[in-house]
């Protein structure tokens, strides 16, 4: 072996240790950025899902509204004087505001319902009527309409 021969076997030593250096940076450089990618997916996926939740609880408490509404609509028009002015169901609290207008064969009974949650904001609201004539027979009842309030940021 030559002098000039065992320099560059000295040399291409060294050069190929840093390549292999420099790839080993670069791959562990890689592996960071795809590790931080992962990670930034992941909290956004778990924001989604934390809304999809959110969502879940609201539309379920519109719900349990809607049907606390209408059992309340239900006993109005089967006794629309004897309906309580308020009554609870579960975490809601129902209130039923009945107005009687007098006409010349009978009484028209007008209620407007709404549901509030636990923190009186109202989740729902139901309007009905119901007529009753003088002889005390019900010759018919409006239809009732309803309407979902947005509440905690949800739509309706």
């Amino acid at each position: 072996m030559t002098g000039s021969r065992a320099f560059s076997t000295l040399t291409s030593g060294f050069h190929h240790r840093e390549k292999r250096r420099f790839a080993s940076t670069a791959q562990m450089i890689e592996a960071i950025v795809m590790l931080f990618v992962v990670v930034c997916a992941l909290a956004v996926a778990a924001g989604l899902l934390a809304g999809a939740l959110s969502e879940m609880h609201a539309g379920a408490q519109t719900e349990d509204a809607t049907r606390a509404a209408i059992n309340a609509a239900e006993a109005f028009s089967a006794d629309p004087a004897g309906q309580p002015a308020t009554q609870t169901a579960g975490d809601l609290t129902v209130t039923c505001d009945v107005t009687p207008e007098a006409h010349r064969d009978g009484t028209l009974y007008r209620a407007h319902i709404s549901v509030a949650d636990g923190e009186g904001a109202t989740v729902y609201e139901l309007d009905t009527a119901r007529y009753v004539a003088s002889d005390g027979t019900a010759a018919g009842s409006a239809a009732a309409t309803g309407t979902a309030t947005a509440s905690q940021g949800g739509a309706a």
